[in-house]
């Protein structure tokens, strides 16, 4: 072929680039000097970070350390010494300034301007139309230098009004990537390009089992015709592939919410998230692999034109990232598409071209309407923004007929935002929301980019919006609880044995009566059965139908059906619904089983007169959320409300006009480079170095070595984590339970039998003993999947020694954990011995034989409700609450019935929630 058509080749020359930059490239450059230059260039950055140093102070303290080192003939020349502060932090990698670009923006629409277009403006007045904003001020200054600043003439100089700090996950990828545990932790996708759609039956683990992985396509552009109708069309023949075609090829979730950052005055700040969703579970959520694209300026939440400006940037880089660049050779007869960015990666050898694109957003329902040009819940026409539902159909049956809904279309979704895009006037735009439900929202541009199945329904805030809706709306204003039912309710909640691990619901909930956060609301779901059917049961220890009186002195008395027999089958319902829809793995057959105790949930409320709300219409669309995006645990709100805390927390000067929005930023991503900086340490960093490092990550609020740090609160596996208290081995004989040690020798039997293992007394050819005060060490505690064991010789929490335990026989029993062993017969071998869904009941500190079990036997930590029943009299029982999120196999959803249960001890059942559920069937709705 002429070398003229040949295809050019984008990557050559900058593979070659970074590759002759690539050690200025590095994660921190310092650790190629001396070491008592970076011990320097740490004493400066930490003094001037806990602000104890200026930066004049702590440049002056970097010159009189050179001069000692000098003094002691040890200075280096090459590479010279940092003299600035900047330059030391560059050298760190804690320059967090070369990565926030600062935009100029209007006070009020939110138009961005550059610094030219600013000095060139005749006045500060915004120039878009009708807008009443300004652009910038005017600050004097002295003079830089010269004659000027000796006769202290004050110079004028125009700067932004308003800011938005804006860091591009372009320049983030670039760092995250030089990272070995980013590059480590994600998912090799090599397989599921051409793998089948998982059968109904199977497992969903996380976001790579469901159909929204994999969707997006790079190489694509978006083609909007006269009419606006809209495609996504390659931009050449054969330049459209999949994410998982391309040589790294990340799948990008966006968040976009908003929270309060001042406690003297109303200010609400937008934090705009991505997370890949190529990174294991384990790790999605640390904040270390959180992109923080911009903190969108306060005081109030922007509307949906102001939050388009705040969006172009990002839709800039995301069509860098995803969509490509034309090259033409030199004859402009041969051209291609090179989408994506060279990068620099850990261990690779040749740079690869990184894509990216966004195959989920995921906001509260707010911000959701917002960043999908949706309207809002409230619209008398369009209150859903997955089907075509109208506000008067949520309390009609038809806003729960799941078979019959009318979904909506993207492209017919995104046609409508297009012409809103083009209308000339407000009235048009309105006119187009009212027919079709949808405005224009500057992600529309990006390729790939869809409203309705690109965008999943916030289970957090929905599911448990519904939850807080029952409690408020119709616990406490049905008046189903009197004052002495409430007291129950409080004695009830304050006697329950919490685990340590897990928030507890308020000590005076009988009395504020008020569950203000998602995560009170999530452990009141978990045990609101058994608090209730305490409060409502009689002396048979059944619930009647009679509802306590309405006060009289209530000025709106409930209008729905006050029947405690249906309305607490509505509660086994919504219960059930979220054990089953809440569980960190889940097959499509459990997703719309538990889609149907939802649907028989809302229809109950229905047919009992009470009012529902958008909440209950929109969570009849689960199952299509599930099927596209996995397990909830996958596109759930909890995380990013953790991102938003940390946010929260961060100390701020109160200076409006972006500046409190510029310290988020720069804080999130100083916390970057400061792990960045502790990833690079090499292993001949010094002992000083290493102490100053984790000085400096205190100051800057990240806390080592925690159990956040390894579960990031969303964790996988089954990974067993010990203290560090098992220091000696323990004397098995001198346990006060004389049986353990035959106990662990047949365990020890059983799971290694080709050592031929023997008691300390027999001494037999090719035999292992397992000596009784040399093989076995007591720990007072686990941690397993974020969840912490305790036992009967820890000391700081009774509460943690009772779990839930998976036998081999396929049942799942509350159990009380005595001990956690390490047991060693071998020198290569270690074992750790001591949890589904479900209520259990058992009897009151009574107990089976001890056995010794696997830690990996543990399934669930449980809170435990003691109870007196009424009939029988005085049989104290505990009700268990497992409360983890993990499926088990040969288990099935279910409730127990306290008769079964004292007959036997513990059974789980399904009976009573089957026989409720078919009450409900045999009345229908009245």
């Amino acid at each position: 072929m002429d070398q003229d058509l040949q295809p050019p080749d984008p990557d050559a020359e900058e593979r070659a680039r970074l590759l002759a930059n690539a050690e200025a490239a590095s994660l921190a450059p310092a650790f190629r000097e001396h070491p008592a230059i970076r011990l320097a260039y740490l004493h400066a950055v930490l003094g001037n970070i806990s602000g104890s140093l200026t930066v004049l102070e702590a440049e002056e303290y970097l010159r009189d350390t050179y001069e000692i080192i000098d003094l002691c003939g040890t200075l280096p020349t090459l590479p010279k010494p940092a003299k600035s502060l900047v330059t030391a932090k560059r050298r760190l990698g804690l320059a967090v300034d070369d990565y926030i670009e600062r935009i100029p923006i209007c006070t009020v629409c939110f138009k961005p301007y550059t610094q030219d277009e600013i000095d060139s403006m005749d006045g500060p007045d915004c120039v878009s139309p009708r807008c009443q904003g300004i652009v910038y001020r005017i600050k004097h200054l002295l003079a830089p230098s010269g004659e000027a600043r000796a006769s202290q003439m004050q110079v004028a100089k125009r700067i932004p009004a308003k800011i938005q700090p804006y860091t591009s996950p372009i320049l983030a990828l670039r760092r995250m990537c030089l990272r070995r545990d980013f590059i480590e932790s994600l998912r090799d996708a090599s397989g599921d390009l051409n793998r089948l759609p998982l059968p109904d039956n199977s497992l969903m683990h996380d976001f790579h089992d469901a159909k929204a992985w994999g969707s997006f396509r790079v190489g694509m552009k978006r083609v909007v015709d006269e009419e606006c109708n809209v495609s996504d069309e390659e931009i050449l023949p054969g330049t459209g592939k999949s994410l998982l075609e391309c040589d790294l090829g990340l799948s990008f979730t966006l968040n976009v919410d908003w929270f309060g950052i001042t406690e003297n005055r109303p200010h609400s700040c937008g934090g705009v998230y991505i997370t890949c969703n190529n990174l294991h579970r384990s790790v999605r959520y640390l904040q270390q692999n959180i992109i923080l694209v911009t903190t969108v300026p306060g005081p109030k939440e922007p509307s949906l034109e102001q939050l388009n400006y705040v969006f172009a940037p990002l839709v800039r880089d995301m069509k860098i990232l995803g969509t490509g660049t034309i090259y033409l050779s030199a004859s402009l007869s041969v051209s291609q598409v090179s989408s994506g960015v060279v990068m620099l990666a850990y261990s690779r050898a040749i740079p690869p071209r990184v894509h990216a694109g966004f195959e989920l957003h995921v906001s509260d329902i707010q911000a959701s309407r917002k960043v999908t040009g949706s309207a809002a819940h409230s619209h008398k026409a369009h209150p859903c923004n997955i089907c075509l539902i109208e506000h008067d159909g949520i309390n009609l049956p038809a806003g729960y007929d799941i078979a019959n809904f009318v979904l909506r279309d993207d492209w017919k979704q995104l046609k409508a935002g297009f012409k809103s895009k083009n209308a000339t006037s407000a009235k048009t735009r309105k006119e187009v929301l009212d027919a079709t439900g949808s405005r224009h929202t500057e992600l529309n541009e990006i390729p790939g980019w869809l409203p309705v199945n690109g965008s999943a329904l916030d289970y957090m805030h929905n599911f448990f919006g519904m939850v807080e809706a029952f409690f408020s709306e119709v616990l406490i204003k049905g008046c189903l609880l009197d004052a002495g039912g409430w007291r129950t309710l409080q004695d009830c909640v304050n006697s329950i044995v919490w685990p340590s691990t897990i928030g507890r619901l308020p000590t005076n909930l009988g009395e504020n009566r008020t569950l203000q956060k998602c995560d009170q609301l999530r452990r009141w779901c978990n045990i609101q059965s058994t608090v209730l059917w305490i409060c409502w049961r009689g002396h048979t220890d059944k619930i009647g139908r009679r509802a306590p009186p309405i006060p009289s002195q209530n000025k709106n008395p409930p209008t729905f059906k006050r029947d405690l027999q249906r309305i607490y089958t509505l509660i086994l319902y919504l219960s059930v619904a979220e054990r089953i829809l809440a569980a960190k793995a889940i097959s499509m057959e459990e997703v719309r089983r538990g889609q149907r105790y939802l649907q028989q949930y809302c229809q109950g409320l229905l047919a009992l007169g009470v009012n529902l709300v958008p909440n209950h219409h929109m969570s009849m669309h689960y199952t299509q959320m599930f099927e596209r995006f996995g397990p909830a645990y996958a596109w759930w709100l909890f995380a990013f409300e953790r991102c938003n805390g940390e946010q929260e927390d961060v100390n701020l000067n109160g200076h409006a006009f972006g500046e409190m929005e510029l310290t988020l930023i720069r804080n999130w991503i100083g916390k970057h480079r400061l792990f960045e900086l502790l990833a690079a340490m090499p292993p001949t960093a010094t002992e000083p170095e290493r102490r100053l490092i984790n000085r400096l990550m205190t100051k800057q609020g990240i806390q080592r070595g925690t159990l956040r740090t390894h579960i990031a609160g969303f964790t996988g596996g089954t990974r067993i984590l010990q203290p560090k208290a098992a220091k000696r081995y323990t004397d098995i004989r001198k346990l006060p339970h004389a049986n353990i040690y035959p106990l662990l020798l047949e365990y020890a039997r059983s799971q290694w039998p080709q050592l031929n293992v023997v008691d300390d007394f027999t001494a037999l050819p090719n035999s292992t003993p397992l000596i009784g005060s040399q093989c076995i060490k007591t720990l007072p505690f686990i941690y397993k999947e974020g969840i912490r064991y305790g036992s009967s010789v820890d000391l700081r929490s009774r509460a943690d020694r009772f779990a839930c335990v998976d036998f081999e026989s396929g049942g799942r029993t509350p159990c009380h954990l005595l001990y956690h062993f390490v047991l060693s017969v071998a020198d290569d071998m270690m074992f750790h011995s001591a949890t589904d869904l479900g209520i259990y009941t058992v009897y009151q500190e009574k107990y089976t034989e001890i056995e010794i079990i696997s830690s990996q036997q543990l399934a669930a930590a449980v809170a435990l409700i003691p109870v007196t029943l009424n009939s029988p009299p005085d049989v104290n029982i505990w009700i268990v609450h497992s409360l983890d999120r993990v499926r088990q196999e040969s288990y099935d959803f279910g409730y127990t019935r306290m008769k079964d249960a004292l007959q036997t001890g513990i059974e789980p059942i399904d009976d009573w929630l089957d026989n409720a559920e078919q009450e409900l069937e045999d009345e229908g709705p009245n």
